[in-house]
């Protein structure tokens, strides 16, 4: 959760499709007319954590890939006299620190300047203890909302405590930062308590950025380590702060949202709102807001055991025909265009499916706290109102929970004034909560100079009052941090960075198993294969990342005799289309080498643009002689696969023994235990695991949407036929129905 009055439904810049933005104009989004300075996400309404960090990676690819940022590589360099280019971030917030992050996994030439107001960086979560982060839970009921993993290629993060959430990505940071600061030449300079930062502009064209600011230089790893004015890291805990004024190329504003409205107790401080009274009095609260801030903390006075990321997965548990009916009513009431009536849609959603219904109430009820009881003031008459699309500001889920609250008696709507039920109830003020939003603009006046605060403001009124808004869902392709510079210059980088790039978020349970099964094959196959050679064996998930289907390496390379760069690569990602495993994926047929196929032949064929493998990977081998893939499919009947492509994933196994082939004997075997395999993890995910899930990934695009990746090449040409055979009279190892290879960690534990 980012801004506690958000609400991801109403009109916002998720609703803005990347299908229909390519990265010159998702760039005009971010970008201050006339001006190198980008915003990310201020004006857009219900925004999250991971909606931020989505928006400033989508910003570090719009500069990129239109060259206003360049890897340091790149014969051009676009800073004056051929230095450097000086990038100012202005706020080290979830936004801020994103961008950072993702400018230097992109190894660009510049010099970078963080600044953050406060003491530390992520300072507003830092410590929050009573409130929860969750990646999805926003997007519920859709597919995957209760998957906990945010599968950022840069700073990911789990779904835990906001306090814990800060320290992963504190932690993904300093690795981040490590890596790129153990090569790079550039600059990265980190001012903390930088309570005076004021942007504005210079030049005869207004058109030249300034700096000025009074701020304590800290260590850009760690966020805490003062750093003395000689530049060396400091042995000691002192700070020393400084005032400078400096030009920079390109300014990025992650401000924030400003203070809370109406409120000494930010949405983000501790409290103990969801714990018991200790003094065995019942108290009454008042609860003032019409947003997601206000609605949580309703629910967490009056619910028993409440966590924003399970109580959804405890109350529907097992009412599959609910949620399905409440997927329908989501996508009819919720987005731009968004119909009227939700509350009536509710309440005839409790007609239809009585049962189901009255067992997801009473549950809530039982959960219902006897120490408190809260008045919800709104500015509305009707509590029905608060659903409709003209005054609603709350998340789809969090209507849900709070009907379903309304339902139960949980709650008194009042629409007189909060001060009026205050001082009428007698409460003490630690008893009134009032969530009523932030001041937004504020932020943006408070570091910008008049000249450049109007021109955000004329482009709002006089172009477009959208014209800010930025989409929420990834723009960029699955790998697109893994490597340096632009994606149309990453075919001529080098083959040893191709070994371990493109790498994307991989679930370490899911890892673990691939490991496991990839260990036992190859052990059952080094029986028969000489020591001297290298034999591998590795499996691939199909995954989505950046709403394009990949075949993701889900572990490192199992076998005999292996070099070091067959350990690196696990999580890295491949379009559907290349190589061996492209031709398994495509024909969901099992591929293998013709016997005694020329090594040769067979690697410039892999290196043609038929198969592409070199702009995915390392060149093949020239010493492999033989490479077998086995796709693992699923009924390719409508709903009974995860759409678009009905493949779960692809087993690889190559060889460098001269003459090795697995015959249909063999092979035969290879498919059984697969099927073994792939059964044992069907009937593990329908099993309740402690802290163990194979949940769907959140789906960010509708399924229509997704695609896998193909070339202009037939699948099967004549070259590949010569080289490569399709095992026609083997059956590939399938799957009973729709199913993922995602395991992962979860904290969601039923109560039973």
């Amino acid at each position: 959760m980012g801004d506690p009055s958000a609400d991801r439904s109403v009109a916002r810049g998720g609703d803005v499709s990347t299908d229909d933005l390519n990265s010159e104009d998702l760039l005009k989004r971010y970008k201050v007319p006339g001006q190198n300075i980008f915003l990310i996400g201020t004006f857009d309404a219900g925004v999250t954590v991971l909606d931020q960090q989505v928006r400033a990676l989508n910003l570090v690819w719009a500069l990129v890939e239109q060259d206003f940022l360049q890897y340091h590589r790149q014969s051009n360099v676009a800073g004056p006299a051929g230095r450097p280019q000086r990038v100012a971030i202005v706020g080290g917030g979830f936004a801020g620190l994103t961008a950072a992050a993702g400018l230097l996994r992109k190894g660009i030439n510049a010099d970078i300047t963080l600044f953050e107001q406060r003491d530390t960086l992520l300072p507003l979560q830092q410590g929050s203890d009573s409130r929860w982060l969750h990646p999805h839970i926003y997007d519920w009921p859709k597919v995957g909302s209760l998957s906990g993993a945010a599968l950022l290629p840069v700073l990911n993060w789990t779904a835990a405590r906001a306090s814990d959430v800060v320290v992963q990505i504190l932690g993904e940071w300093k690795a981040t930062y490590r890596e790129w600061h153990g090569t790079s030449e550039n600059k990265f300079r980190l001012y903390c308590n930088a309570r005076h930062v004021q942007v504005h502009e210079t030049g005869t064209d207004r058109n030249q950025l300034r700096i000025e600011w009074v701020g304590e230089q800290r260590s850009p790893e760690d966020g805490i380590t003062a750093v003395p004015l000689n530049g060396s890291p400091s042995a000691t805990y002192h700070t020393v702060t400084t005032g400078s004024s400096e030009e920079f190329d390109i300014v990025l504003l992650a401000v924030g949202f400003g203070t809370e409205r109406d409120t000494e107790q930010s949405y983000w401080r501790n409290e103990t709102y969801a714990q018991p009274s200790l003094d065995s009095q019942r108290h009454t609260y008042v609860v003032s807001g019409q947003g997601d801030g206000a609605m949580m903390d309703l629910l967490r006075l009056r619910v028993s055991q409440f966590r924003q990321d399970r109580i959804l997965g405890e109350i529907f548990e097992g009412k599959k025909q609910l949620v399905d009916a409440l997927q329908e009513i989501q996508a009819l009431h919720t987005g731009l265009n968004a119909a009227p009536g939700l509350f009536n849609a509710l309440e005839v959603l409790s007609d239809r499916h009585p049962d189901e219904f009255a067992t997801v109430r009473d549950r809530m009820s039982r959960r219902l706290r006897r120490d408190t009881e809260v008045i919800l003031s709104l500015q509305v008459k009707k509590f029905s109102e608060l659903f409709d699309p003209a005054t609603r500001r709350i998340s789809f889920q969090n209507r849900v929970l709070v009907y379903l609250l309304y339902k139960c008696g949980g709650f008194f709507p009042s629409s007189r004034g909060t001060d009026e039920l205050e001082r009428d109830s007698e409460l003490i003020a630690e008893r009134v909560v009032r969530r009523h939003g932030t001041r937004r603009d504020e932020m943006l006046k408070d570091v910008l100079s008049e000249y450049l605060y109007k021109l955000i403001s004329s482009a709002r009124t006089e172009k477009d009052a959208n014209y800010f808004l930025q989409p929420h869902a990834p723009a960029w392709r699955g790998g697109y941090f893994g490597f340096p510079g632009r994606e149309l210059d990453a075919v001529h980088l080098p083959e040893t960075t191709k070994s371990s790039w493109k790498k994307e978020y991989l679930p370490g349970p899911t890892a673990l198993m691939a490991t496991a099964f990839c260990a036992s094959l190859s052990g059952v196959l080094a029986a028969g294969h000489s020591s001297d050679f290298r034999l591998r064996v590795v499996l691939h998930r199909v995954v989505s990342f950046g709403g394009r289907e990949v075949l993701q390496q889900a572990c490192d390379y199992q076998g005999v005799a292996l070099s070091h760069a067959d350990k690196s690569g696990v999580a890295r990602t491949f379009p559907t289309h290349v190589g061996t495993i492209g031709l398994a994926f495509g024909t969901r047929q099992i591929i293998r080498s013709r016997k005694k196929v020329s090594p040769t032949e067979l690697r410039l064929y892999m290196k043609s643009p038929a198969r592409a493998l070199n702009e995915a990977s390392r060149d093949m081998s020239p010493s492999v002689t033989f490479v077998l893939a086995i796709p693992i499919v699923e009924p390719p009947e409508p709903n009974r696969h995860t759409p678009p492509s009905s493949v779960v994933g692809v087993i690889y196994i190559d060889s460098q023994q001269p003459g090795y082939f697995i015959n249909n004997k063999v092979l035969s075997g290879i498919v059984t235990m697969a099927d073994g395999f792939v059964s044992g993890l069907q009937v593990l995910s329908e099993s309740r695991l402690q802290r163990l899930s194979n949940m769907a990934p959140p789906v960010l695009f509708a399924p229509n949407k997704i695609v896998a990746e193909t070339n202009s090449h037939p699948l099967f040409d004549a070259t590949a036929k010569r080289l490569l055979e399709e095992v026609t009279s083997i059956v590939p190892p399938m799957t009973g129905g729709p199913f993922q290879m995602n395991f992962d960690y979860s904290e969601f534990v039923a109560l039973e």
